[in-house]
């Protein structure tokens, strides 16, 4: 009698029952937790924000107009965690507006300026946007504000937003213009 005859023959039906019953138990927990994982990753990218900032130049005699946007291109809601301006080698924790009024205090005097705030814990809804600066109809407004922070950019103007999604992943996005950084979930 080979050794497999031997083996075999102390097998019984009852034996291998339970072993088929518990080697499916034990794929059934493993296809269980693979599946919960999928569905997490799943859940979590179904509310993805993605920040970006964009810019436009019109400098028509029709409808001339410069747009700095902040743009919510991902599909859910991004939560501001914090914002800075970073000029000459100094951090400014301010609203970018703010920011470029004491740079250019010719703003304050000018018409045709829209400009949105937003601070900690604003919410930006997915494929929303909101105007940093922004300036219509009026082409001398529209060419100073083009101008004028070509300049600033040229003098190393840089900004930095890290905000999160509601499931706390946070992301932070420069004016690199590259994609948005995934940082770790502590605040850095």
């Amino acid at each position: 009698m080979s050794f497999f005859s031997k083996i075999w023959n102390n097998w019984n039906t009852d034996r291998i029952v339970a072993l088929s019953a518990m080697s499916i138990s034990v794929l059934t927990l493993i296809t269980f937790i693979y599946q919960t994982s999928l569905m997490k990753k799943q859940s979590q990218l179904s509310v993805l924000p993605y920040l970006t900032v964009s810019s436009s130049y019109n400098s028509s005699n029709e409808n001339p107009s410069f747009k700095l946007i902040l743009i919510n291109e991902g599909v859910g809601p991004a939560i501001i965690e914090s914002r800075k301006v970073f000029f000459e080698g100094k951090e400014y924790n301010e609203d970018f507006f703010d920011f470029l009024s004491k740079q250019l205090p010719e703003l304050d005097t000018m018409d045709n300026i829209s400009h949105s705030s937003f601070d900690y814990g604003s919410v930006l809804p997915s494929g929303e946007e909101i105007y940093l600066i922004a300036g219509f109809g009026d082409r001398e407004v529209v060419d100073y504000l083009a101008v004028s922070l070509n300049n600033l950019n040229e003098k190393e103007l840089d900004y930095e937003i890290i905000y999160r999604s509601i499931y706390g992943e946070r992301w932070r996005i420069d004016n690199n213009g590259g994609l948005p950084d995934k940082l770790e979930n502590a605040k850095q």
